[in-house]
């Protein structure tokens, strides 16, 4: 599994050869540091609801008696397996308001902040890109035009040179 996941890091540095890749590579690089920080926001966060979830149910429910376990169980919780029903036997006032707030709090509120940081990461690329094209069709039509002026310079070196022949 280590070499795969090596594999895979590996095949980021051909990504640039790719156009649709290499945008992605650079949209990734762009937001390294926003997702640096939210991904500190998310782990503080994510501990701080297993030592939540093993004050409040660490006695009554088995799932949250060791705060390894309850890291697995909330992480799947995140991936949709979650048990709220035993929540709410175990506390009837902590249960629900515990599942209601982590649900919320990671599903709604942080999965859309990291939608965020990567879709503010992918208009700076591609406005980037934009730029780049504008740029190269300026430079593609001043060759052009260049390129007229000196065939019109030609001709009008050859007329002189009949006029005075």
């Amino acid at each position: 599994i280590k070499d795969i996941f090596l594999l895979v890091f590996k095949l980021f540095k051909f990504f640039p050869l790719v156009p649709q890749l290499g945008i992605l590579s650079r949209m990734l690089s762009s937001a390294a540091g926003g997702l640096a920080y939210f991904l500190l926001m998310l782990v503080v966060l994510f501990i701080g609801f297993v030592v939540m979830a093993n004050m409040i149910f660490g006695v009554q429910l088995q799932e949250f008696t060791r705060l390894e376990k309850g890291f697995v169980y909330l992480y799947l919780y995140l991936l949709g397996n979650s048990d709220y029903e035993s929540l709410k036997i175990a506390d009837r006032t902590w249960g629900p308001i515990f599942f209601s707030i982590y649900m919320v709090l990671f599903v709604l509120v942080m999965l859309n902040v990291f939608v965020a940081i990567l879709n503010d990461a992918y208009d700076l690329v591609n406005a980037e890109e934009e730029k780049k094209k504008i740029v190269n069709k300026t430079r593609k039509q001043r060759s052009w035009k260049d390129y007229e002026v000196l065939v019109r310079r030609a001709f009008a070196n050859l007329r002189k040179k009949r006029k005075t022949d």
